[in-house]
C-alpha cells in the first residue's frame, strides 16, 4: 500500500501505530518525541500527575495558577452536589424547541426549526460581537433561558441598564460567551478530577459535557435564509467556524475526563464521539483555506483527532487518522494542508505573512501551536520540513517601531508583539535536545520582551500551567538580546507590498530620535482600498498613523470609512500629499 506524501519517512512508529495502525519508518536525523498514549494526552501525558505534583510543590508560579483554577471552580462544584441542575440550566440551549436547523441572513440570526429528542445548542445572535446588551454573570443567567428566541439581558444603551427580554438576533455572541464560560468550568473541573481523583469534579464536568455534546450531536450547520443553501462559513454554534472555541474546550474536557466518561456514559460514548466528528466535518466543509482561518480550523481538527480512537474503531473509518490526514495532507476546497498553506502565505525570503500585521504576527504562533500538538501528541515533528518558520520568528521585530509597537497598516491596531511563537520554539528545541538552538531562541525572546512596555505571551492561565509543566527553564541567551539586532534599515515584503525604512534606530535614545517610514500597497489580505498608505514615525510618536479597522468588520464605520481612501495618510484629495511632505521636511530640519 502506497503511503500518503506526508508520511514518507516522517512518522515515528508510535504515532503510526496510535493513529493509523500501520508501520512506518523513522527519520534517522533525530530521535523523535514519542507519541502519547492513553488519556489525557492533549495538554499532558497520562503519567503527568506525579510530575505536576512535584512541580506544584516547588514552583510558586505554577502553584498560584493551580490555586486560581481550583478557587474559580470550587463554588460551582460544591453547589452541584445538592443542585445539579443549576449550572446545566445556564447553558444556552434550545431548551423548549429542541431546534436542529438554524437559518441566518446577512450575518444575523433569522430563526430555527426542526425538533430533536433532546435540547440542542443555541446559535449566536450575530456574526459581529458588538451588541447593546451585556453578557451576564452566570449567577444572573435565567435557568433554561431562551423561549421564543429571546434572552433575559441588561440593555447597556438605556439609563440604569435595565433587564429586558432581548431578541436573539440583537444579542451578538452572548450565547457563545456564556457556553464557553460554562465549558471552561467543566474543563477545569475535569482537570482537577484527573489530578485529585475527586469524583465530585468529574460529575460536575460530565453533566455539562454530556448536555452540551448531546446538543451538538443533534444540530446541523447553519443555512442561509436568503438562498436556502448551507452557509459556507458557519460552525455549529457560531457564524464563523474559527469562533467555535467550544470544540477545543470540550475536547480538553473529554481528554481529562476520559476514564470517568467511559464508565458513566455507556452507550452514550458513541454519541459524544459522533458529535466531535460532526463538529470536525463542518469545520472541514466550511471556512477559508488560504489565510489564518485554515490554521485555527487545523488546531480544532487536531484536538478532535487527539481524543478519538484509531480509524478502525469506527464503522466509517473516520477516527483519529482521518482528521489528522485532513490537517497534514488535506487538499479540499476549504481545508488545506499545513504545508500548502505555509507555501502559499509566507514570503520565503523575508518570513513575512501575506496579511496585515495584526494577523501576521499571530499566524506564526498558530502554526507552532499545530506543530506542537503534532509533535507532543502524535510524535510527528514537522518543523524540520518548514524552514521558513524560524525565519518568521526572527522577522517579528521587523514589524516594530522604535517605541515597541507594531506598524499599523491594513486592519491593524498598534500593539506589542506576542511572544508565544518564540516561547514554543524554545520549548521545541529543548524537547528535541537542541540546547544551542534553545539558547538562541532565548535571546530573541529576551529582545522582543524588552522591546515593548509589556510582554504578551498569548496564553491564558490554564494553558500556561501546562506550558510551564512541559517546559524546562528558559536557558541563558546566546546571541543578541536587543530587538534592533533583528531589524534592518530597509525591508521590502512583496507579498504584502510593504516597504519599511528606518534611520537612527541603532542609536542611543532611538525611541525619541529614530525616524521610520512605512509604505504599503494593496497586496495581501486585510489590506485597505487605496493601496497607497503611509505611516510616519519620529520624535517618539506615530505622526501619520494608520486608522486600523474601526469598531468591527460588520460595522458601518469599517465599510464606509476605515477600509476606504479617506482614512489613509496620503490622499487623493488635492493638497494633502504636500502637507505630509512638509511634515517630513520639518522633522529632518
Amino acid at each position: 500500500m502506497s503511503r500518503p506524501r506526508w508520511m514518507r519517512g516522517a512518522l515515528p512508529r508510535a504515532a503510526c501505530a496510535l493513529v493509523l495502525g500501520i508501520a512506518c519508518v523513522r527519520l534517522p536525523a533525530q530521535e523523535p518525541v514519542q507519541a502519547r498514549t492513553g488519556h489525557p494526552r492533549l495538554l499532558v501525558n497520562a503519567g503527568g500527575r506525579e510530575a505536576l505534583g512535584r512541580r506544584l510543590g516547588a514552583d510558586s508560579e505554577m502553584r498560584a495558577l493551580y490555586e486560581s483554577i481550583r478557587t474559580r471552580v470550587q463554588p460551582y462544584v460544591d453547589r452541584h452536589r445538592t443542585d445539579p441542575a443549576w449550572i446545566v440550566s445556564r447553558l444556552q440551549m434550545y431548551w423548549q424547541t429542541h431546534s436542529t436547523r438554524v437559518y441566518i441572513r446577512n450575518g444575523i440570526y433569522d430563526h430555527a426549526d426542526g425538533s430533536a429528542p433532546a435540547p440542542t445548542v443555541r446559535f449566536n445572535g450575530t456574526r459581529d460581537a458588538n451588541t447593546q446588551y451585556a453578557t451576564p454573570n452566570l449567577e444572573d443567567v435565567k435557568p433554561y433561558m431562551g423561549e421564543g428566541d429571546r434572552l433575559w439581558l441588561q440593555n447597556k444603551a438605556e439609563p440604569g441598564r435595565p433587564w429586558e427580554w432581548a431578541p436573539q438576533a440583537r444579542t451578538g455572541r452572548i450565547a457563545e460567551a456564556i457556553n464557553e464560560r460554562i465549558g471552561a468550568l467543566a474543563r477545569d473541573a475535569a482537570f482537577l478530577y484527573w489530578y485529585t481523583r475527586d469524583e465530585s469534579y468529574a460529575k460536575f464536568a460530565y453533566d455539562i459535557f454530556d448536555t452540551y455534546m448531546t446538543g451538538i450531536y443533534y444540530r446541523e450547520a447553519p443555512i442561509d435564509a436568503a438562498t436556502g443553501q448551507p452557509d459556507t462559513l458557519g460552525g455549529l454554534q457560531t457564524f464563523e467556524v474559527i469562533q467555535d472555541d467550544g470544540l477545543a474546550i470540550m475536547a480538553e474536557t473529554y481528554d481529562f475526563l476520559h476514564d470517568y466518561a467511559a464508565r458513566r456514559a455507556g452507550a452514550r460514548r458513541a454519541l459524544h464521539e459522533d458529535a466531535f466528528r460532526k463538529w470536525a466535518d463542518v469545520i472541514i466543509a466550511n471556512g477559508v483555506p488560504w489565510n489564518n482561518w485554515n490554521l485555527i480550523e487545523a488546531s480544532y481538527l487536531l484536538h478532535v483527532a487527539a481524543v478519538l480512537d484509531p480509524d478502525a474503531s469506527y464503522a466509517d473509518k473516520r477516527g483519529a487518522g482521518y482528521y489528522l490526514r485532513a490537517v497534514l495532507d488535506g487538499n479540499g476546497p476549504r481545508q488545506w494542508s499545513l504545508q500548502r498553506l505555509l507555501d502559499f502565505g509566507y514570503d520565503p525570503q523575508t518570513g513575512i505573512w501575506n496579511e496585515s500585521p495584526a494577523y501576521s504576527i499571530n499566524v506564526g504562533n498558530d502554526f507552532m501551536q499545530c506543530l506542537d500538538i503534532l509533535d507532543e501528541v502524535f510524535g510527528i515533528d514537522l518543523l524540520p520540513r518548514m524552514p521558513v518558520l524560524p525565519r518568521v520568528a526572527r522577522a517579528l521585530p521587523q514589524y516594530l517601531l522604535p517605541n515597541g509597537k507594531t506598524v499599523g497598516f491594513g486592519d491593524t491596531r498598534y500593539e506589542v508583539v506576542r511572544t508565544a511563537m518564540i516561547e514554543r520554539l524554545v520549548a521545541h528545541a529543548q524537547r528535541h535536545g537542541h540546547a544551542d538552538m534553545a539558547a538562541q531562541w532565548s535571546a530573541l525572546l529576551a529582545a522582543v520582551r524588552g522591546a515593548g512596555d509589556r510582554a504578551l505571551s498569548g496564553m491564558d492561565g490554564f494553558h500556561t500551567l501546562f506550558a510551564l509543566l512541559q517546559s524546562a527553564p528558559v536557558p541563558a541567551p546566546t546571541g543578541p538580546t536587543s530587538v534592533t539586532a533583528y531589524q534592518t534599515p530597509t525591508l521590502f515584503a512583496p507579498n504584502v507590498s510593504w516597504l519599511i525604512q528606518r534611520s537612527g534606530f541603532l542609536e542611543p535614545g532611538a525611541d525619541d530620535h529614530a525616524m521610520v517610514i512605512s509604505e504599503v500597497g494593496s497586496s495581501g489580505n486585510h489590506a485597505h482600498a487605496n493601496g497607497i498608505a503611509m505611516e510616519l514615525y519620529a520624535q517618539g510618536l506615530s505622526l501619520a498613523p494608520e486608522g486600523g479597522k474601526g469598531s468591527g468588520y460588520e460595522r458601518k464605520d469599517h465599510a464606509e470609512y476605515y477600509a476606504q481612501f479617506p482614512v489613509h495618510d496620503h490622499r487623493v484629495v488635492r493638497g494633502e500629499l504636500g502637507i505630509v511632505f512638509r511634515v517630513i521636511l520639518a522633522l529632518v530640519a
